[in-house]
């Protein structure tokens, strides 16, 4: 029993880092929270060595976030099955929607 619980568990820690994971590279790494028109996209500051001046570099102006959960997977024994991807994707959803400002967020489950 103890070995199942841990397979569980390592499964849907994974899960969590794979959505994670996703997140973060979709939308390049780095979002605010303050004002969306403030700032929106992502910049660097980018310093010239000839003349030594610093100017900013905007990297992207959308931000799009894609969230995958798949609890069931049609090829897989009942045991193998996942419990918590789809709960936890959608945990994310919410604190993204709640906390930070995307243009649009994608969710696809099970």
């Amino acid at each position: 029993m103890c070995k199942i619980n841990a397979v569980k568990n390592s499964r849907r820690l994974h899960n969590i880092f794979a959505v994670l994971i996703s997140i973060f590279i979709l939308a390049g790494c780095s979002v605010q929270t303050v004002t969306a028109a403030e700032t929106r996209g992502l910049t660097v500051v980018a310093k010239d060595r000839i003349t030594n001046q610093s100017a900013e570099v905007k990297l992207y102006n959308k931000s799009y976030a894609v969230i995958i959960g798949i609890d069931r997977y049609p090829n897989l024994p009942q045991d193998r099955q996942l419990s918590y991807a789809v709960r936890d994707a959608q945990g994310i959803e919410q604190v993204l929607k709640r906390q930070y400002k995307f243009d649009r967020i994608i969710t696809l489950y099970d």
